[in-house]
């Protein structure tokens, strides 16, 4: 590869969950909405499919599983299961975070995120159509015929939903929309 090809390939890393799901919450927080960890979690796998239709990339370096109510970021879930069906209050941390969190006095400050500007507007772009559904709706359109998770299920296994799977998936979203456009 020579030095005028080389820099037209940008590589674009990939957040965890926690960091999908503090953007939301940040967003959520600025409209005046709250969120529920279903919510969140739907929110955050939406983001990431069409991040990988979009530009082959996901947006998670952890992956999503096909669990009974549909495709959970364990980490995540672990992090928000307090909430129970309630809103999520707070943005969520790793424990490595939440030490020095808990003796800095900002009890409300945005964890440091490895995402970029361009995360961030694909994620205010999936917070601005999806964000105002309920849980049983996200929940709902994930859990359709051919979707990526009824793909891999099977109840009480918790697989790996592949990023293959998904990208295919949210490609053939995008390619369905254009056409009923």
């Amino acid at each position: 590869m020579d030095k005028s090809t080389e820099s037209s390939y940008i590589v674009l890393m990939p957040g965890t969950s926690l960091d999908v799901a503090n953007e939301f919450i940040r967003l959520a927080k600025e409209s005046g909405r709250e969120l529920t960890q279903m919510q969140l979690q739907k929110l955050v796998y939406i983001a990431h499919g069409w991040r990988l239709a979009l530009m082959d990339q996901g947006l998670t370096i952890d992956k999503p599983q096909a669990w009974d109510f549909g495709p959970v970021y364990p980490e995540l879930y672990e992090q928000l299961k307090r909430y129970g069906r309630g809103p999520v209050t707070a943005y969520v941390r790793r424990l490595e975070e939440s030490i020095s969190y808990w003796f800095s006095g900002k009890k409300d400050n945005l964890p440091v995120s490895s995402l970029n500007d361009e995360d961030r507007q694909l994620i205010a772009t999936v917070f601005e159509i999806y964000g105002s559904y309920p849980a049983y709706q996200l929940s709902a359109l994930t859990h359709e015929d051919d979707t990526p998770w009824s793909q891999v299920y099977e109840r009480n296994r918790n697989r790996h939903i592949p990023d293959d799977i998904i990208e295919a998936h949210f490609k053939k979203l995008a390619k369905d929309r254009s056409e009923h456009q």
